[in-house]
This record gives structure tokens, sequence and C-alpha cells, in this order.
């Protein structure tokens, strides 16, 4: 077998691995149609930078900001789904950034002027109360470290 067609498996054992480390929450109260977000795993490094660039925010909203940070970084997209399947390609869908915001309808202050709301604040207006998006939170740190550790005794000694 060659090493090109060695590596072409391996893209493709690669792809389907990380489909299958994903997981899709439904955003509670946007049910018609049923709005949902595709995560994959928090990462460690992640939790840290979030709490690095958070430990000094003197807000009264920083772990909610943490929080919405986190989701942020593990968003693989927005969808909403037709006939229970996911609508549209996954490369298309909107993640937690300002084409989002404009769908949402956030990205015009009260006098019509454009703003660009932050990541957090786009993250709270899908989830609407902050008790969905920690609920969402907490639902995302629960399934990541099993399903990293899944993942791995799968493809143990392979």
């Amino acid at each position: 077998m060659s090493g090109q067609s060695i590596l072409a498996g391996l893209r493709k054992a690669r792809e389907k691995a990380l489909a299958e480390l994903t997981i899709d929450l439904q955003v509670p109260g946007l049910d018609d149609p049923k709005v949902y977000v595709r995560y994959r795993p928090i990462q460690q490094r992640e939790v840290d930078l979030v709490h690095e660039r958070t430990r000094d925010t003197k807000s009264e909203d920083r772990d909610l900001i943490a929080n919405a940070s986190l989701l942020a970084h593990a968003c693989v997209g927005v969808f909403v789904t037709v006939d229970g399947k996911p609508d549209g390609d996954p490369s298309t869908w909107p993640r937690f950034d300002q084409d989002l915001a404009q769908m949402l309808g956030i990205d015009e202050a009260p006098d019509g002027s454009k703003i660009e709301p932050t990541t957090a604040e786009i993250v709270r207006a899908l989830y609407m109360t902050d008790g969905a998006l920690l609920n969402t939170a907490r639902a995302l740190d629960a399934w990541s470290a099993p399903a990293i550790l899944r993942r791995e005794e799968e493809h143990a000694g392979n």
C-alpha cells in the first residue's frame, strides 16, 4: 500500500472521528422551527484561556460571560431542522458571530445605527435566558470529557 493511499484512509478516518465528536443541543424556547447548536468537545486549554481572560473582570456577570465564551469556542454551527434533519451544509451555518447577531436582530442600536455585539452578547441573545445558557454549558461540559475518552478507548491499539 502506498503512502498516499494510507494518508487518504487516514483523512477519512479523521473526518469520521471528528463528525462523531459533536453533539447537537436544542436551544430552549426556540421550537418552531427547532433551533440547535452543534458543539465539539471543550478542550482544557480553552477553559484555561477563558478563565484567564475573565479573571480580572469586575462584571457581576463574569461567570456567565465565561460560560458564553466557552460555548462560542466549542460551537460548530447554529442550525434549524427540517423534517427532523439539520438544514443546510454545516460549513454555511452561522456561529456566534456578526452574521448570527444580524439574524437575531441585535446588531442595531435603538436609534437604528449599526453595532457589533460581543460574542457573549450574541450567545446570551440566542439562549434568551441566563439559565438556559448555563444549563447548556453544563450539558456540554458533562458530555465533553466522556466523549473524548470513549473515542480514545475505541481507537486504543489501532
